[in-house]
């Protein structure tokens, strides 16, 4: 994705801890859409600096989603 390219649908998102919602984005409100897998040792390094990014910049509205792209079989969702 590129900066002020429009955010795909995350609809049919399988497995969520949270139930998918309808984003909105907002003109000017960053947002960071993280994409990671479980299996993936650099996704698991990333996950402190994240929070941690995420954390610093909430007074200027940054809002971060976090999509599980699971490499293996077994990472995929028990919910589904």
């Amino acid at each position: 994705m590129k900066v002020d390219s429009p955010l795909p649908s995350l609809e049919g998102a399988a497995g969520m801890a949270q139930p998918a919602t309808n984003i909105q984005v907002e003109k000017g409100r960053p947002l960071l859409v993280h994409f990671w897998s479980i299996g993936s040792d650099i996704s698991v390094a990333n996950i402190q600096q994240l929070a941690e990014l995420r954390d610093r910049r909430k007074r200027e509205g940054l809002r971060v989603i976090a999509v599980h792209l699971p490499l293996r079989p077994d990472e995929r969702s028990p919910w589904r």
